[in-house]
């Protein structure tokens, strides 16, 4: 888990926003009972600025989810340079939809306020109830709230905590596709885990070089160090062609000898790597006590 050392102020933890997003509660698990002052913020590229202007000491971002994937803007922020951040650990939190609105019946509702990626998660519902086309797309889970608050014929999908902070009442729980419904978040920060202990994953940003046998060399100067690598996935560049980067994550720490050999041979097969961090290994909440 991550450390916070004492001092007079409260370090400022930035996250998605606002109150009672899914991005909160992976704040509160993430820091229980450590002193720190929560910072919600509109965009997540602003969870990313805060951190890399120093005006966060840390930023909480989701990552992937087990039944939507990859959240592509936030992997594409990682890209940018300019943007001084360095991942300093995973956290799983399992995700439980709810039906949020007021004292009424669901054939009176006319508009449900969902995030893009809360209408994926919960497609199958929607499709039983008819209501593909009462969707009003919001900027998070607890916009959702706050725009159903303001009638009586709408709803939201967002969570238990939302429903307490805005008022709404639980009209329909647990309508999320999978029931094992896990969302992968990492903990942004100026510097990652500088030294290696149990259980590190260590995560890159590559753009291999555009001949044959690039990717296969890359992969093989990891699998013959016997480093397993848990995730490999690729994002084109947005630069007008067809050029790509790819995300790889790895078990291991970025300075154990293996990992550090690994690095220095898949260098020779890229046109860029980057580290984004190497980072204590999550537990998944299946794994949990």
């Amino acid at each position: 888990m991550l450390s916070i050392k004492q001092s007079k102020s409260k370090p400022k933890v930035a996250f998605l926003g606002p109150q009672g997003s899914y991005s909160h509660l992976a704040a509160q698990k993430c820091f229980k009972n450590r002193p720190i002052n929560l910072l919600p913020v509109q965009e997540v590229e602003r969870v990313f600025k805060k951190v890399s202007s120093k005006i966060a000491k840390f930023g909480i971002v989701p990552v992937e989810n087990t039944a939507a994937g990859s959240i592509e803007k936030v992997m594409d922020l990682f890209a940018r340079d300019r943007l001084k951040v360095k991942i300093a650990q995973e956290v799983f939190l399992k995700i439980n939809f709810h039906f949020l609105g007021h004292e009424q019946k669901l054939s009176r509702i006319k508009k449900i306020f969902a995030h893009p990626m809360a209408q994926a998660q919960c497609s199958k519902w929607l499709k039983q109830k008819n209501f593909q086309d009462k969707i009003a797309h919001s900027k998070s889970n607890s916009h959702s709230c706050i725009e159903a608050k303001k009638n009586q014929t709408s709803g939201a999908i967002s969570n238990r905590l939302s429903a307490t902070l805005y008022g709404l009442k639980i009209l329909e729980s647990n309508i999320e596709n999978l029931k094992n419904n896990i969302t992968r978040f990492f903990v942004l920060a100026q510097q990652d885990q500088i030294k290696p202990t149990y259980r590190c994953k260590t995560s890159f940003l590559i753009v291999i070089k555009n001949q044959p046998g690039s990717l296969y060399n890359l992969i093989k100067a990891i699998a013959k160090r016997k480093i397993n690598m848990t995730k490999i996935e690729s994002r084109i560049m947005k630069k007008g062609g067809w050029d790509y980067y790819f995300f790889i994550d790895i078990q291991g720490h970025r300075k154990q000898p293996n990992v550090r050999e690994a690095i220095k041979e898949m260098r020779q097969n890229c046109e860029k790597l980057k580290i984004l961090g190497s980072y204590p290994q999550g537990k998944a909440p299946w794994d949990e006590d």
